[in-house]
């Protein structure tokens, strides 16, 4: 079973939910099996490579 988690910290929460239903969340460090950049927002520039990576787990997939 695959559950996708989205967070976007430019987006407003509520909108995201009631125009696209999509449910954002706040990153989580070490939980992700998967983490894909969709956005190139500055605040995940701002993490560098280092800091996306560390929102993997230990063995996690990274797309750009």
């Amino acid at each position: 079973m695959v559950f996708i988690e989205v967070t976007d910290p430019w987006c407003n929460t509520d909108e995201a939910e009631s125009i696209c239903g999509i449910k954002l969340i706040q990153s989580r460090a070490d939980q992700c099996d998967a983490i894909e950049l969709a956005v190139a927002h500055d605040q995940f520039h701002d993490l560098a490579a280092e800091g996306v990576y560390a929102l993997g787990k230990e063995n996690h997939v990274f797309m750009i």
